[in-house]
C-alpha cells in the first residue's frame, strides 16, 4: 500500500530527517512515534503530497508521488487518501453531514448522494442522527469522531492521523481510537497515526519510531 525509500527532508540547512524508509500492508494500523520536533507531521505531509520531500521515494498504491504535480498529488489524496487531524478542522459554518459529505462532493458526487453516504459514516462512529446539528454544539470527542467520519467517508486506502488524541481525555481519547481503528479494519485500509500517546500506540499492530536518521522499530 505505502512504500517509502530513503527519504529526506530539509528547511534550509535544518536536516528534519533522513533515509527514512518504511512499508505498510493494507489491513494495518501502525503507530509512529519519536520526540518533539523529529519531523513525524513533516512526514505525514510528505506522504499526502501536502510537502515534497527533498530527497528519497513515495509510492502510494503504485503510485510514484514524484511524478505528480500538485494537481495531480490533489487527486490522489482526494481519491485514495483520508487525512485526521488533532484540531479537528471541522468547518463551524456547516452542518456536522455537511462536513463529512465534503470529500465526496470534491469527488464529483451528488449532494444526496453523499449527503446519505455522510449520514452512513457517522452512524458507524457511533453518530447516527448528528448529521442536522452544528459543530459548535459538540464536544471535542464527537468532533474527532466526526473528522474520523469525514476521513473515511470516501473509502481511502490510506487513513493519515497526526495526533488525534492529543486534545482529548484519555476516556474519549480510547473511544475515538477504537472507533479509528474498527473503521481500518472493515474497510481494509491501512492506517499510520502519529502519536505522542504510549496507550494509543499500544492499540495499533506495531509501532515504528522516527528518528533524525531514519525509522527504527519498536517504541522503545
Amino acid at each position: 500500500m505505502l512504500q517509502i525509500h530513503d527519504l529526506a527532508k530539509r528547511y534550509g540547512e535544518n536536516t528534519v530527517f533522513s533515509q527514512v524508509s518504511l512499508a505498510l500492508r493494507a489491513g494495518e494500523f501502525v503507530a509512529l512515534v519519536g520526540e518533539s520536533g523529529v519531523g513525524k507531521s513533516t512526514l505525514l505531509n510528505c506522504i499526502a503530497g501536502l510537502d515534497r520531500a527533498d530527497a528519497g521515494r513515495i509510492m502510494l498504491a503504485g503510485t510514484d508521488l514524484a511524478t505528480l504535480d500538485d494537481d495531480g498529488c490533489a487527486l490522489l489524496r482526494r481519491e485514495r487518501v483520508g487525512f485526521v487531524f488533532q484540531a479537528f478542522h471541522v468547518l463551524p459554518h456547516l452542518p456536522v453531514a455537511e462536513n463529512v459529505a465534503l470529500p465526496l462532493w470534491l469527488a464529483g458526487h451528488g449532494r444526496g448522494a453523499g449527503i446519505e453516504r455522510a449520514e452512513a459514516a457517522l452512524a458507524a462512529v457511533g453518530l447516527h442522527g448528528f448529521g442536522a446539528r452544528w459543530p459548535a454544539e459538540l464536544s471535542g470527542g464527537q468532533l474527532q469522531r466526526v473528522a474520523i467520519a469525514r476521513a473515511v467517508v470516501h473509502g481511502p486506502q490510506l487513513i493519515l492521523a497526526d495526533e488525534p488524541t492529543g486534545n482529548l481525555d484519555p476516556g474519549t481519547a480510547g473511544v475515538v481510537l477504537e472507533v479509528l481503528r474498527r473503521q481500518v479494519r472493515e474497510a481494509g485500509a491501512t492506517c499510520l497515526l502519529v502519536t505522542h500517546s504510549a496507550a494509543a500506540a499500544a492499540l495499533a499492530d506495531r509501532t515504528l519510531r522516527l528518528t533524525p536518521a531514519g525509522i527504527v522499530a519498536g517504541g522503545a
